[in-house]
Protein backbone atom coordinates (compact mmCIF):
# COMPACT_ATOMS: atom_id res chain seq x y z
CA UNK A 1 0.00 0.00 0.00
CA UNK A 2 1.56 3.35 -0.85
CA UNK A 3 1.89 5.75 1.20
CA UNK A 4 -0.92 8.80 0.93
CA UNK A 5 0.39 12.42 0.91
CA UNK A 6 -2.87 14.61 1.82
CA UNK A 7 -2.59 17.84 1.21
CA UNK A 8 -6.46 19.46 0.65
CA UNK A 9 -8.81 18.73 3.34
CA UNK A 10 -12.49 19.71 3.12
CA UNK A 11 -13.73 21.89 5.26
CA UNK A 12 -16.61 21.52 6.92
CA UNK A 13 -19.61 24.21 6.55
CA UNK A 14 -21.10 25.77 9.06
CA UNK A 15 -23.60 28.33 8.73
CA UNK A 16 -24.11 30.79 12.12
CA UNK A 17 -27.62 32.91 12.17
CA UNK A 18 -27.91 35.37 14.83
CA UNK A 19 -27.74 39.11 15.39
CA UNK A 20 -24.33 40.70 14.84
CA UNK A 21 -22.85 44.06 16.63
CA UNK A 22 -24.29 46.79 17.21
CA UNK A 23 -25.24 46.98 19.08
CA UNK A 24 -22.81 45.31 21.50
CA UNK A 25 -25.00 42.51 23.49
CA UNK A 26 -24.06 38.64 25.01
CA UNK A 27 -25.62 36.91 22.42
CA UNK A 28 -24.15 39.12 19.23
CA UNK A 29 -20.43 39.26 21.23
CA UNK A 30 -20.58 35.40 21.49
CA UNK A 31 -21.68 35.49 17.47
CA UNK A 32 -19.01 37.24 16.73
CA UNK A 33 -16.28 36.06 18.48
CA UNK A 34 -17.15 32.16 18.09
CA UNK A 35 -17.46 32.59 14.33
CA UNK A 36 -14.12 33.94 14.41
CA UNK A 37 -12.77 31.62 16.22
CA UNK A 38 -13.59 29.07 14.08
CA UNK A 39 -12.23 30.56 10.54
CA UNK A 40 -9.13 28.02 11.00
CA UNK A 41 -11.41 24.82 11.41
CA UNK A 42 -13.97 25.50 9.20
CA UNK A 43 -15.97 27.24 6.31
CA UNK A 44 -17.63 30.24 8.34
CA UNK A 45 -20.80 32.31 7.54
CA UNK A 46 -22.61 34.69 9.27
CA UNK A 47 -26.08 34.92 8.57
CA UNK A 48 -27.08 38.49 10.41
CA UNK A 49 -30.51 38.82 11.86
CA UNK A 50 -30.40 42.40 13.39
CA UNK A 51 -32.96 44.53 13.18
CA UNK A 52 -32.86 46.25 9.99
CA UNK A 53 -35.95 48.62 10.20
CA UNK A 54 -37.23 51.78 11.82
CA UNK A 55 -38.44 51.28 15.66
CA UNK A 56 -41.30 52.96 14.37
CA UNK A 57 -41.93 50.99 11.42
CA UNK A 58 -45.45 49.36 10.31
CA UNK A 59 -47.08 45.75 11.46
CA UNK A 60 -46.63 45.40 7.37
CA UNK A 61 -42.94 46.51 6.98
CA UNK A 62 -42.20 43.95 10.01
CA UNK A 63 -43.74 41.45 8.07
CA UNK A 64 -41.86 42.24 5.09
CA UNK A 65 -38.33 42.45 6.56
CA UNK A 66 -39.05 38.78 7.96
CA UNK A 67 -40.32 37.46 5.32
CA UNK A 68 -37.38 39.06 2.99
CA UNK A 69 -34.48 37.49 5.48
CA UNK A 70 -36.49 34.09 5.13
CA UNK A 71 -36.01 34.41 1.49
CA UNK A 72 -32.14 35.26 1.71
CA UNK A 73 -31.66 32.51 3.81
CA UNK A 74 -33.72 30.00 2.00
CA UNK A 75 -31.32 30.96 -1.22
CA UNK A 76 -28.27 31.32 0.52
CA UNK A 77 -28.82 27.28 1.73
CA UNK A 78 -29.69 26.16 -1.88
CA UNK A 79 -26.55 27.82 -2.90
CA UNK A 80 -23.91 27.05 0.03
CA UNK A 81 -25.08 24.31 1.00
CA UNK A 82 -23.43 24.50 4.22
CA UNK A 83 -22.90 20.89 6.56
CA UNK A 84 -24.23 22.80 9.60
CA UNK A 85 -26.75 25.39 10.25
CA UNK A 86 -25.92 26.70 13.93
CA UNK A 87 -28.70 29.14 14.99
CA UNK A 88 -28.27 31.43 18.49
CA UNK A 89 -31.45 32.30 19.97
CA UNK A 90 -33.37 33.76 23.15
CA UNK A 91 -36.88 34.47 24.16
CA UNK A 92 -39.92 35.26 22.73
CA UNK A 93 -39.97 36.57 18.40
CA UNK A 94 -36.57 35.65 18.63
CA UNK A 95 -37.00 31.73 19.42
CA UNK A 96 -40.28 31.67 16.91
CA UNK A 97 -38.47 33.49 14.24
CA UNK A 98 -35.51 31.26 14.93
CA UNK A 99 -37.95 28.11 15.01
CA UNK A 100 -38.65 28.60 10.69
CA UNK A 101 -34.73 28.74 10.22
CA UNK A 102 -34.80 25.24 12.03
CA UNK A 103 -37.61 24.01 9.67
CA UNK A 104 -35.72 25.41 6.75
CA UNK A 105 -32.38 24.57 7.72
CA UNK A 106 -34.06 20.63 8.18
CA UNK A 107 -35.57 21.02 4.85
CA UNK A 108 -32.34 20.99 3.32
CA UNK A 109 -30.71 18.33 5.00
CA UNK A 110 -28.66 20.62 7.13
CA UNK A 111 -27.55 19.35 10.71
CA UNK A 112 -28.79 21.74 13.14
CA UNK A 113 -27.72 23.32 16.23
CA UNK A 114 -29.81 25.72 18.77
CA UNK A 115 -28.07 27.38 20.98
CA UNK A 116 -29.82 28.78 23.54
CA UNK A 117 -29.06 32.13 25.11
CA UNK A 118 -31.06 34.66 27.35
CA UNK A 119 -31.44 34.94 30.87
CA UNK A 120 -35.24 34.71 31.24
CA UNK A 121 -35.28 31.61 28.61
CA UNK A 122 -37.11 29.40 30.74
CA UNK A 123 -39.51 31.88 32.14
CA UNK A 124 -40.62 32.31 28.34
CA UNK A 125 -41.06 28.81 28.34
CA UNK A 126 -42.89 28.46 31.56
CA UNK A 127 -45.24 30.98 30.63
CA UNK A 128 -46.33 29.49 26.97
CA UNK A 129 -49.81 28.19 27.03
CA UNK A 130 -50.74 24.74 25.60
CA UNK A 131 -50.63 25.15 21.71
CA UNK A 132 -47.33 27.18 21.86
CA UNK A 133 -45.34 24.79 24.20
CA UNK A 134 -46.42 21.85 22.04
CA UNK A 135 -44.63 23.43 19.43
CA UNK A 136 -41.78 24.84 20.72
CA UNK A 137 -41.28 20.93 21.76
CA UNK A 138 -41.31 20.24 18.12
CA UNK A 139 -39.31 22.67 17.41
CA UNK A 140 -36.65 21.63 19.77
CA UNK A 141 -36.60 18.04 18.54
CA UNK A 142 -36.08 19.21 15.36
CA UNK A 143 -32.87 20.27 16.48
CA UNK A 144 -29.60 17.85 16.31
CA UNK A 145 -28.62 19.44 19.32
CA UNK A 146 -29.16 21.66 21.71
CA UNK A 147 -25.83 24.00 22.94
CA UNK A 148 -26.94 25.94 26.77
CA UNK A 149 -24.69 27.43 28.74
CA UNK A 150 -24.77 25.49 32.40
CA UNK A 151 -25.72 22.67 33.84
CA UNK A 152 -28.79 24.62 35.53
CA UNK A 153 -29.52 25.18 31.86
CA UNK A 154 -29.33 21.59 31.01
CA UNK A 155 -32.10 21.00 33.65
CA UNK A 156 -34.37 23.37 32.50
CA UNK A 157 -34.33 22.25 29.45
CA UNK A 158 -34.55 18.38 29.84
CA UNK A 159 -38.19 18.21 29.75
CA UNK A 160 -38.17 20.13 26.50
CA UNK A 161 -35.59 18.20 24.44
CA UNK A 162 -33.88 14.79 24.35
CA UNK A 163 -31.43 14.51 27.04
CA UNK A 164 -28.50 13.47 24.57
CA UNK A 165 -29.19 15.87 21.99
CA UNK A 166 -28.37 18.80 25.14
CA UNK A 167 -24.92 20.45 25.55
CA UNK A 168 -23.53 22.09 28.08
CA UNK A 169 -20.70 24.53 26.32
CA UNK A 170 -20.09 27.58 28.86
CA UNK A 171 -19.17 31.02 27.01
CA UNK A 172 -15.50 32.08 26.35
CA UNK A 173 -13.90 35.22 25.72
CA UNK A 174 -10.31 36.53 24.52
CA UNK A 175 -7.78 36.66 27.15
CA UNK A 176 -5.47 39.56 27.20
CA UNK A 177 -1.88 38.59 26.89
CA UNK A 178 -1.52 40.90 30.48
CA UNK A 179 -3.91 41.80 32.76
CA UNK A 180 -2.69 44.74 35.64
CA UNK A 181 -5.47 43.07 37.83
CA UNK A 182 -6.87 45.74 40.19
CA UNK A 183 -6.19 49.16 38.90
CA UNK A 184 -5.13 50.85 42.93
CA UNK A 185 -5.84 54.40 42.18
CA UNK A 186 -7.09 57.02 45.26
CA UNK A 187 -10.55 56.55 44.02
CA UNK A 188 -11.80 53.14 43.20
CA UNK A 189 -13.43 52.63 40.10
CA UNK A 190 -16.41 49.97 40.25
CA UNK A 191 -17.38 49.02 36.33
CA UNK A 192 -20.60 47.39 35.48
CA UNK A 193 -21.43 46.32 32.12
CA UNK A 194 -25.26 45.57 32.00
CA UNK A 195 -28.28 47.11 29.50
CA UNK A 196 -30.06 49.74 31.37
CA UNK A 197 -33.21 47.98 32.31
CA UNK A 198 -34.82 46.95 35.84
CA UNK A 199 -33.82 43.28 35.48
CA UNK A 200 -30.09 44.30 35.45
CA UNK A 201 -30.38 45.38 38.93
CA UNK A 202 -28.19 48.48 38.60
CA UNK A 203 -30.09 50.64 40.95
CA UNK A 204 -28.95 48.18 43.65
CA UNK A 205 -25.68 48.80 43.01
CA UNK A 206 -26.12 52.56 43.32
CA UNK A 207 -27.98 51.95 46.54
CA UNK A 208 -25.42 49.93 47.96
CA UNK A 209 -22.73 51.89 47.17
CA UNK A 210 -24.21 54.95 48.90
CA UNK A 211 -23.94 53.33 51.84
CA UNK A 212 -20.48 52.32 52.28
CA UNK A 213 -18.83 54.04 54.87
CA UNK A 214 -18.03 57.71 54.37
CA UNK A 215 -14.58 57.70 56.42
CA UNK A 216 -13.45 54.68 53.91
CA UNK A 217 -11.98 54.41 50.36
CA UNK A 218 -13.37 57.05 47.65
CA UNK A 219 -15.24 55.38 44.37
CA UNK A 220 -17.05 56.08 41.36
CA UNK A 221 -19.37 53.40 39.95
CA UNK A 222 -19.22 53.51 35.63
CA UNK A 223 -22.48 51.77 34.14
CA UNK A 224 -21.81 50.78 30.79
CA UNK A 225 -24.45 49.40 28.26
CA UNK A 226 -26.97 50.18 25.95
CA UNK A 227 -30.02 52.34 27.01
CA UNK A 228 -33.56 50.14 26.42
CA UNK A 229 -35.61 52.55 28.35
CA UNK A 230 -34.58 55.96 28.36
CA UNK A 231 -37.17 56.43 31.89
CA UNK A 232 -34.96 53.59 33.53
CA UNK A 233 -31.96 55.73 32.92
CA UNK A 234 -33.68 59.04 34.49
CA UNK A 235 -34.48 57.31 37.58
CA UNK A 236 -30.85 56.00 37.46
CA UNK A 237 -30.00 59.56 37.83
CA UNK A 238 -32.53 60.26 40.10
CA UNK A 239 -31.35 57.87 42.38
CA UNK A 240 -27.81 59.22 42.56
CA UNK A 241 -29.28 62.76 43.05
CA UNK A 242 -31.38 61.29 46.44
CA UNK A 243 -28.55 59.07 47.48
CA UNK A 244 -25.96 62.23 47.18
CA UNK A 245 -23.58 60.16 44.77
CA UNK A 246 -24.53 62.15 41.84
CA UNK A 247 -21.04 63.01 41.14
CA UNK A 248 -19.83 59.23 41.00
CA UNK A 249 -21.86 57.55 39.23
CA UNK A 250 -21.36 57.73 35.42
CA UNK A 251 -23.98 56.74 32.75
CA UNK A 252 -22.28 56.48 29.25
CA UNK A 253 -24.33 54.13 27.59
CA UNK A 254 -23.11 51.83 24.54
CA UNK A 255 -19.63 51.21 24.17
CA UNK A 256 -17.85 49.42 21.61
CA UNK A 257 -14.84 46.10 22.79
CA UNK A 258 -12.03 48.33 22.78
CA UNK A 259 -13.85 50.85 24.81
CA UNK A 260 -14.70 48.29 27.50
CA UNK A 261 -11.32 46.99 27.45
CA UNK A 262 -10.18 50.17 28.51
CA UNK A 263 -12.56 50.70 31.20
CA UNK A 264 -12.00 46.88 32.88
CA UNK A 265 -8.40 48.31 32.80
CA UNK A 266 -8.71 51.16 34.92
CA UNK A 267 -11.22 49.02 37.41
CA UNK A 268 -10.54 48.46 40.78
CA UNK A 269 -13.82 45.85 40.72
CA UNK A 270 -16.17 44.70 38.43
CA UNK A 271 -20.08 44.14 39.51
CA UNK A 272 -22.86 42.60 38.05
CA UNK A 273 -26.48 43.37 40.19
CA UNK A 274 -28.43 41.39 37.95
CA UNK A 275 -31.66 39.32 38.53
CA UNK A 276 -31.32 37.36 35.72
CA UNK A 277 -28.11 36.08 34.11
CA UNK A 278 -27.49 33.13 31.28
CA UNK A 279 -23.74 33.07 32.04
CA UNK A 280 -23.06 36.60 31.72
CA UNK A 281 -19.77 37.92 29.01
CA UNK A 282 -18.56 40.94 30.90
CA UNK A 283 -18.09 38.93 33.94
CA UNK A 284 -15.88 36.88 32.04
CA UNK A 285 -14.37 39.79 30.19
CA UNK A 286 -14.07 41.17 33.84
CA UNK A 287 -11.99 37.98 35.01
CA UNK A 288 -9.95 38.00 32.01
CA UNK A 289 -8.47 41.64 33.45
CA UNK A 290 -7.81 39.98 36.49
CA UNK A 291 -10.65 41.39 38.32
CA UNK A 292 -12.27 40.76 41.63
CA UNK A 293 -16.34 39.96 40.82
CA UNK A 294 -19.33 41.07 42.90
CA UNK A 295 -22.24 39.11 40.86
CA UNK A 296 -26.04 37.70 41.93
CA UNK A 297 -26.09 33.68 42.51
CA UNK A 298 -28.19 33.23 39.08
CA UNK A 299 -28.21 31.43 35.67
CA UNK A 300 -24.99 29.63 35.78
CA UNK A 301 -23.02 32.39 37.66
CA UNK A 302 -22.23 29.82 40.65
CA UNK A 303 -21.21 27.35 38.24
CA UNK A 304 -18.02 29.63 36.99
CA UNK A 305 -16.79 31.15 40.42
CA UNK A 306 -16.60 30.36 43.96
CA UNK A 307 -17.70 32.48 47.05
CA UNK A 308 -14.47 34.30 48.80
CA UNK A 309 -12.00 32.37 45.83
CA UNK A 310 -12.05 34.19 42.64
CA UNK A 311 -15.79 36.36 43.74
CA UNK A 312 -18.50 37.32 45.91
CA UNK A 313 -21.83 36.09 45.42
CA UNK A 314 -24.63 37.33 47.63
CA UNK A 315 -28.30 36.79 46.57
CA UNK A 316 -29.76 39.06 44.15
CA UNK A 317 -31.68 42.11 45.84
CA UNK A 318 -29.84 41.67 48.88
CA UNK A 319 -28.28 45.50 48.96
CA UNK A 320 -26.72 45.14 52.86
CA UNK A 321 -24.80 41.96 51.54
CA UNK A 322 -23.77 43.62 48.18
CA UNK A 323 -22.58 46.47 50.79
CA UNK A 324 -20.43 44.66 52.79
CA UNK A 325 -18.94 42.87 49.72
CA UNK A 326 -18.21 45.90 48.32
CA UNK A 327 -16.82 46.86 51.52
CA UNK A 328 -14.21 44.17 51.71
CA UNK A 329 -12.58 44.35 48.61
CA UNK A 330 -12.50 48.22 49.03
CA UNK A 331 -10.64 48.21 52.44
CA UNK A 332 -8.46 44.93 51.05
CA UNK A 333 -6.18 45.43 48.12
CA UNK A 334 -4.62 42.28 49.24
CA UNK A 335 -7.69 40.87 48.95
CA UNK A 336 -8.90 42.28 46.11
CA UNK A 337 -5.30 41.50 43.85
CA UNK A 338 -5.74 37.52 44.98
CA UNK A 339 -9.21 37.35 44.00
CA UNK A 340 -8.64 39.03 40.58
CA UNK A 341 -5.60 36.37 40.05
CA UNK A 342 -7.35 33.80 40.71
CA UNK A 343 -10.26 34.39 38.81
CA UNK A 344 -8.32 34.84 36.01
CA UNK A 345 -6.95 31.55 35.99
CA UNK A 346 -9.69 29.87 36.42
CA UNK A 347 -10.92 31.86 32.98
CA UNK A 348 -7.98 30.82 31.37
CA UNK A 349 -8.37 27.07 32.32
CA UNK A 350 -12.14 26.70 31.93
CA UNK A 351 -13.59 29.74 30.03
CA UNK A 352 -11.16 31.07 27.41
CA UNK A 353 -12.96 31.42 23.67
CA UNK A 354 -9.88 29.33 22.56
CA UNK A 355 -11.78 26.58 24.92
CA UNK A 356 -15.37 27.12 23.78
CA UNK A 357 -14.24 27.42 20.16
CA UNK A 358 -12.73 23.63 20.52
CA UNK A 359 -15.82 22.60 22.75
CA UNK A 360 -18.20 23.45 19.86
CA UNK A 361 -15.61 22.33 17.04
CA UNK A 362 -16.27 19.00 19.05
CA UNK A 363 -20.06 18.97 18.60
CA UNK A 364 -19.71 19.96 14.77
CA UNK A 365 -17.77 16.87 14.18
CA UNK A 366 -19.80 14.67 15.85
CA UNK A 367 -23.37 16.12 14.05
CA UNK A 368 -21.13 15.67 10.26
CA UNK A 369 -22.00 13.34 8.00
CA UNK A 370 -18.50 13.61 6.91
CA UNK A 371 -16.32 9.88 5.74
CA UNK A 372 -12.96 9.42 5.53
CA UNK A 373 -12.62 5.82 3.73
CA UNK A 374 -9.28 4.09 2.44
CA UNK A 375 -9.81 2.10 -0.38
CA UNK A 376 -7.34 -0.71 -2.03
CA UNK A 377 -7.66 -0.46 -5.42
CA UNK A 378 -6.69 -3.92 -8.17
CA UNK A 379 -3.34 -2.71 -8.54
CA UNK A 380 -2.75 -2.25 -4.71
CA UNK A 381 -3.04 1.54 -5.21
CA UNK A 382 -4.41 3.29 -2.58
CA UNK A 383 -7.70 6.44 -2.87
CA UNK A 384 -8.44 8.30 -0.28
CA UNK A 385 -11.73 9.51 -0.37
CA UNK A 386 -13.06 12.39 1.75
CA UNK A 387 -16.86 12.91 1.29
CA UNK A 388 -18.65 15.91 2.49
CA UNK A 389 -21.89 15.61 3.84
CA UNK A 390 -24.22 15.48 0.81
CA UNK A 391 -22.19 12.50 -0.78
CA UNK A 392 -21.91 14.14 -3.38
CA UNK A 393 -18.31 15.51 -3.38
CA UNK A 394 -14.68 13.56 -3.62
CA UNK A 395 -11.57 13.82 -4.26
CA UNK A 396 -9.43 11.28 -4.92
CA UNK A 397 -5.62 10.56 -3.87
CA UNK A 398 -3.76 8.05 -6.29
Amino acid sequence: MSRVDIKTVIKLRVLHIGPMPPPIGGMSTVLLELSSALQDRCEIQVFSTSKTTAIDRTVFQAIAAQLRLLWQLSQLLRQWRPDIVHIHTCSNFTFWRNSLDVILARSFGCKTILHIHGARFHQFLGGLERVGAYFAYAVFNRADCVIVLGQIWRERLMYWCQPETIEVIANGVSVPEVAAGPCNDEVAHIVCIANYEPRKGLEDLISAAAKLPTTGRTWRITFLGAELDSAYKQSLQQLAINMNVEDRVNLPGPVNASQIADYLRSAYLFCLPSYDEGLPMSMLEAMAHALPVVVTQVGAIPEVVDEGVDAFIYQAGDCIALTIALQNLLENPDLARRMGDNARQRLIRDYSLATMSLRVFDVYQRLSKERVKVVTGQRGQTRLIIRASKGSDSIDYS
